[in-house]
């Protein structure tokens, strides 16, 4: 079936068809050519197509890795993905996705590596299966799901990073995975943790969660890792011994909120462990709908000075940061007045400003 029709087909409809369809013995599994081991037999499928519905062809176009598929009357998703690391092993990828499955409320129903693996340029053929949450659920949010898994696998394969599956891979204790990647817009790292006890330490940190918020990408920041230049770029590395618990995640939580304004939507602090039996400390900071920025933290460092009345600015631009000018700001302010004045609303008064403790 061609991709385009398939994603708005409902989970639920489509378990109930197939199992009608195996009740008259019209549906036979299909397999694509690969003993596997143990792989539970189908009683029915759907297979999708990746060719839009004009150009589709049911013997020619190719077919996609992820399929719907019917064992034991219940409907899962079949995932077909190759993997060229031989150390990586069922354990692992169950490891790995767990926390990603957790979230869309479904679960690790088998996995296992092709019989012949290897036997193909050195490439492992991987199947997967899960068990979905069918209610209210579409084939096109189970193939976004399989993508998503297909993605973080290959990362821990020896991809590229992006910040969602660093993330994942994080929740699922694979810090290591960060190891060997570069700093870059949306992934930074500290090796020491900011001095909170401290007027510009709580500054610094807000700045440092204000900056990414500035930004246009999604962005992790992980402390209580290191980096070093590797052919002249800024690579992470495991770093100093650290460790840190769930009340310093908390701390920090509460002093970006109390310095950040407005409050960042969607930020996630959350501590992991790292090889080495220490931990980190890690920030993952979504991208912002552009009608809150720019984001503004309270108190600003000035020479040796800490100045509470004062604000600060601060946007990531690549792997640097840059202040927001007078004149950028000013225009932000202009235009938004300018909006207010022409629906006939008031700008809010602002009769005081609180130095946050």
């Amino acid at each position: 079936m061609p991709l385009e029709v398939a994603e708005g087909i409902s989970l639920s409809s489509l378990r109930r068809a197939l199992a009608a369809a195996a009740d008259h013995g019209t549906v036979h599994g299909e397999s694509r050519g690969i003993e596997w081991p143990d792989l539970p037999v189908d009683s029915g499928s759907l297979l999708i197509a990746d060719a839009t519905e004009n150009v589709f062809d049911g013997k020619h176009s190719p077919i996609h890795p992820a399929s719907l598929v019917l064992v034991d009357d219940e409907l899962r998703l079949r995932i077909d993905v190759e993997l060229t690391n031989r150390s990586i092993d069922a354990q692992s990828v169950g490891v790995a996705i767990r926390p990603m499955l957790s979230r869309a409320k479904a679960s690790l129903a088998h996995c296992s590596v092709a019989e012949s693996a290897g036997f193909a340029g050195g490439n492992y053929p991987w199947a997967i299966d899960v068990n979905l949450n069918l209610r209210g659920r579409t084939v096109g949010d189970a193939l976004e799901l399989a993508q998503s898994i297909e993605a973080l696998l290959k990362v821990l394969d020896g991809g590229r990073l992006g910040d969602s599956a660093a993330w994942d891979l994080l929740e699922a204790g694979q810090v290591a995975a960060l190891f060997g990647q570069p700093e870059s817009e949306w992934l930074e790292v500290k090796s020491k943790d900011w001095d909170l006890a401290t007027e510009p330490g709580k500054i610094e940190m807000a700045q440092d969660i204000s900056r990414f918020a500035n930004g246009d990408v999604s962005a992790v920041l992980v402390v209580g890792l290191g980096s070093k230049k590797v052919d002249g770029v800024d690579t992470v590395h495991c770093g100093p011994p650290s460790s840190f618990t769930s009340r310093d995640a908390h701390r920090h939580h509460q002093i970006i909120d109390q310095r950040v304004y407005p409050s960042v939507v969607g930020l996630r602090v959350a501590i992991f462990q790292k090889p080495d039996g220490g931990d980190v400390l890690a920030f993952r900071i979504p991208q912002q709908p552009a009608e809150l920025k720019p984001f503004l933290v309270h108190g600003a460092v000035v020479g040796p000075k800490v100045e509470g009345a004062f604000i600060s600015i601060v946007r990531r631009r690549g792997e640097h940061s840059i202040t927001v000018s007078p004149q950028v700001l000013h225009a932000q302010i202009a235009a938004g007045r300018a909006f207010l004045h022409s629906t006939g609303a008031q700008p809010p008064i602002i009769t005081s400003c609180e130095t946050p403790t």
